[in-house]
């Protein structure tokens, strides 16, 4: 084993620590989501997918809202590419995302 520091804590001894509270702590979320019954569970899988969903529809909002700010664009053609990146970018690919995650979850 080498003594180098392989993470940002500096020293071989941080790392040890960082890596067994790494270990330790998904060792007591699996223990802990196998002691949650199926509806719970389900809850728990639903609730993560919407934030997932929220947080994958960001980078499409914050484009459509940069292609509709561009005053040298015509308004026509800014209404259209900013209404067609945001249902493809906010809307669409998120959703399709979360539906084949959500599927691959059952």
């Amino acid at each position: 084993m080498s003594s180098e520091a392989r993470t940002a804590t500096g020293s071989l001894a941080g790392d040890l620590v960082v890596h067994l509270a790494m270990i330790g702590g998904g060792v007591a979320f699996m223990l802990w989501m196998s002691s949650l019954s199926d509806v719970e569970r389900q809850v728990l899988v639903d609730r993560a997918l919407n934030i997932v969903t929220f947080v994958l529809a960001q980078p499409g909002v914050f484009l459509s809202a940069k292609i509709a700010m561009k005053a040298n664009t015509p308004m026509a053609q800014r209404v259209f590419w900013s209404a067609a990146v945001f249902v493809l970018l906010a809307c669409a690919v998120p959703a399709t995302l979360s539906y084949w995650i959500y599927s691959a979850l059952q």
